[in-house]
């Protein structure tokens, strides 16, 4: 009965050490993959997730209102640039300039100064290039600045015939 017993454990033995050999130990081994659990998500986590989420929103958002200020100016510069509606009539507007015409280099015009001042300086450095009416009229909008320049562009199309219906 020991010799049974002897190689009972022997065998015991044998079926240990192999297992021990097959077996890997848990540090090194590796789950497989329906083994693996997902770790729970923490509440900061989940936080971050929605930030993340609301902060794509708003880039998208912003990309979009960018898209629509870019169309509007775009519009604008267009009106701006072909604008070919003129408070002058058409006898004013198709006056053929002289040659050697030079608008007169005068201060700006704003709005914020006495007009009367301004017009009578306009006016006597016209007269003294001996300038007609019509000519006067197209060059008076250019020194025209700020709320002086929004009025006249205001003005009715094809409304203005003379320079003293202008001032």
């Amino acid at each position: 009965m020991e010799e049974k017993a002897l190689a009972m454990r022997k065998g015991e033995t044998r079926i240990k050490v192999k297992m021990m050999k097959e077996a890997q130990p848990i540090r090194n081994r590796q789950p497989r993959p329906n083994q693996v659990i997902e770790p729970t998500k923490s509440t900061a986590d989940v936080k971050a997730a929605r930030l993340e989420e609301e902060l794509k929103e708003m880039k998208e958002q912003m990309k979009e209102m960018k898209s629509q200020v870019k169309a509007k100016a775009a519009r604008n510069l267009d009106i701006l640039v072909h604008r070919s509606e003129s408070p002058f009539t058409k006898r004013v507007d198709d006056y053929p300039l002289p040659t050697k015409f030079k608008v007169p280099q005068l201060e700006n015009f704003d709005g914020l100064r006495d007009p009367l001042d301004y017009l009578d300086s306009f006016r006597t450095v016209m007269r003294l290039q001996g300038v007609s009416d019509e000519i006067m009229c197209r060059a008076f909008p250019t020194n025209l600045r700020g709320s002086a320049r929004v009025w006249f562009n205001k003005l009715e199309i094809g409304s203005i015939d003379t320079f003293a219906q202008l001032s």
